[in-house]
């Protein structure tokens, strides 16, 4: 299989394992409504914002070091699952104690449910270590398998419990630890062969790997404290109010996964980019922001139309204020469609700390709109925050890439025939 085919093969799975991240959304809404489900998500949030800060980067550097032999593959395993390890025991314990310590803001729960939600949390750590391997070695087979099994038992789980009437905000943070071990297990049989337990690392790895990651994850860690400090936020800022996170971060799952198919596409349109001149990267910038463009705007209008029925269908008549906010996710959905072109081009060109540094400031202000805007106006400062750090990222980052690569605005706004084309003709290749 040739690596846009894997690379495409991967971008759709990604769509495919996002429904079955949706699903199990369903039923805990369906199941334990806005205030358990808002209860819920703040510890969900808290996760989506630790894995990637203690994990260093490491995956993503990985990934790089391998697919340029400065460290061979059998190192690479044993060291990253050695510091893992490492990682998931302060982790866990650090976290546990947290949550406990923190029980006026995420709600009193029993020690050990904190401990196994703690320790998924280190699961989801050392996942993120040991699935670079794969990664650089575009086993999409075998990563879609792991990125599977993980929705197959959150889904499954959820299912069952809620059948049987014992679904709670507590078994649910359990369930979340049972898929992330399921994932683990996993990656540790695809990785058998290379796995010794020895329980060392080589200094160079960790110093080369810690450094490079933090710089080329920063992005990605930078984004994700961004998509959940609104969370946080939220409930920091409304006291004893979980129904309003609940409905909150109903709208921002289905404005999530509204903007999934760029990404799903992203690999068949970004695959050659780091090896193409400044003039054909100006060709192929303009027209995957055509196609996004494009979509983005078909799905803001979804949202805007429809976004009432999508909400009562999924997650029934007690989340319907969540539609409120997805007036304004959809402007919100075509600017990240724009976004994800231009962090792709400039990370492509060893650029990511432009990304960086954008986000970073994004996120300053997100935060200050989200903490004097909440007391205000509830979940729609949250969701007008959200909408102007985009705004600020995008327009930032096509002046750049305006400035590098010499586009024009109007170019990437209106899909041609020609574009058209251009994408059956990749598709059947």
């Amino acid at each position: 299989m040739g690596f846009v085919k894997k690379a495409t093969l991967l971008g759709v799975s990604e769509f495919f394992l996002a429904c079955g991240g949706i699903l199990s959304t369903v039923i805990y809404s369906r199941y334990l409504g806005p205030d358990r489900v808002g209860q819920l998500a703040v510890f969900m949030s808290t996760l989506t914002i630790v894995v990637p800060l203690v994990s260093l980067g490491i995956g993503r550097a990985n990934i790089y070091f391998l697919n340029t032999g400065r460290f061979d593959r059998h190192q690479v395993i044993n060291s990253s699952l050695t510091v893992g390890l490492f990682i998931a025991l302060g982790l866990t314990g650090a976290m546990t104690g947290f949550f406990y310590w923190r029980a006026a803001f995420y709600g009193s729960f029993p020690l050990a449910v904190l401990f196994i939600f703690s320790f998924g949390m280190s699961c989801s750590v050392m996942i993120s270590l040991l699935r670079s391997v794969l990664l650089a070695e575009l086993a999409s087979r075998r990563i879609m398998l792991v990125d599977v099994i993980q929705r197959v038992v959150m889904v499954v789980a959820a299912l069952v419990l809620a059948l049987v009437g014992v679904l709670s905000v507590g078994w649910a943070m359990c369930i979340n630890t049972l898929a992330g071990l399921a994932g683990v297990s996993l990656l540790f049989f695809f990785l058998r062969d290379d796995l010794t337990f020895s329980l060392r690392f080589k200094r160079e790895w960790f110093s080369e790997t810690a450094t490079y990651g933090i710089k080329v994850a920063a992005t990605g860690i930078l984004y994700a404290i961004t998509s959940s400090l609104t969370v946080l936020i939220l409930r920091q800022r409304l006291s004893d109010d979980f129904a309003t996170v609940g409905f909150y971060t109903r709208a921002v799952a289905i404005s999530g996964f509204a903007v999934l198919i760029p990404r799903a596409l992203s690999p068949l349109f970004y695959a050659k980019w780091a090896d193409a001149t400044n003039t054909d990267k100006t060709v192929q910038i303009e027209r995957a922001a055509r196609f996004n463009v494009c979509y983005g705007t078909l799905a803001a209008l979804g949202l805007v139309f429809f976004g009432k029925l999508i909400v009562w269908v999924l997650y029934g008549n007690e989340f319907l204020p969540a539609y409120r906010v997805l007036y304004l996710f959809a402007p919100a959905m075509v600017l990240m469609c724009l976004f994800s072109i231009f962090n792709s081009v400039l990370t492509s060109d060893g650029r990511a700390t432009t990304t960086a540094r954008t986000l970073l400031l994004s996120l300053l202000l997100v935060a200050a709109m989200a903490y004097f805007l909440v007391p205000v106006c509830g979940m729609f400062g949250a969701a007008l925050a959200v909408l102007c750090g985009n705004l600020l990222s995008t327009v930032i980052l096509a002046v750049t890439c305006r400035s590098l690569y010499g586009l024009k605005l109007l170019r990437m706004l209106f899909i041609t025939r020609a574009d058209i084309d251009y994408f059956v003709k990749a598709l059947a290749r």
